[in-house]
């Protein structure tokens, strides 16, 4: 828990000492499944439901830092928790565009192992990609959508995630 706590406050902190000319904070939900190849079949994991914290950092009117953190809200055996920093980019600088983002992420998973009440994790750096639209009001609100991609060691992520944003 503390470890969770230490990342979220690095993520969330970081990007308010940089200046640069718009600070956004975003929370939001989202929903992801995976798919494992073992050998020639391939296998599935359960879906995920997460709850996601970012803020971005606006470096010009079309790129900018994302630091997001998706967390597993209900803690159940199978699930995996993902803190990354992504390079956006905004196809337009109007304040409604479609945007591509892209960059590492550290990854903790957990699944069921042989045994009563057994489970196995895995953690480590894998490589997170999202296209996806946002509406950035003239008022503090926006709102915006998404779908990623990610790795992680034997299986590949995939979801969607919804989310608001409040200009600080």
């Amino acid at each position: 828990m503390y470890k969770y706590i230490l990342v979220m406050a690095i993520l969330l902190s970081a990007p308010i000492i940089a200046s640069a000319s718009e600070t956004r904070l975003g929370f939001g939900v989202g929903a992801g499944w995976c798919s494992r190849d073992s050998g020639d079949s391939e296998e599935t994991c359960s879906s995920q439901e997460f709850v996601r914290i970012s803020i971005e950092q606006e470096l010009s009117s079309q790129f900018s830092l994302d630091f997001v953190g998706d967390i597993k809200a209900l803690q159940y055996d199978e699930r995996f928790n993902s803190f990354g920093i992504n390079l956006k980019y905004a196809f337009s600088s109007s304040p409604s565009s479609a945007y591509i983002k892209a960059g590492p992420h550290y990854y903790e998973r957990r699944e069921p192992a042989p045994g009563l009440f057994n489970t196995q994790g895995r953690y480590g750096i894998g490589l997170s990609t999202a296209l996806g639209w946002q509406k950035k009001s003239e008022s503090r609100m926006g709102y915006g959508a998404e779908v990623w991609y990610r790795t992680l060691d034997i299986i590949d992520a995939h979801g969607v995630s919804l989310f608001i944003t409040i200009r600080i």
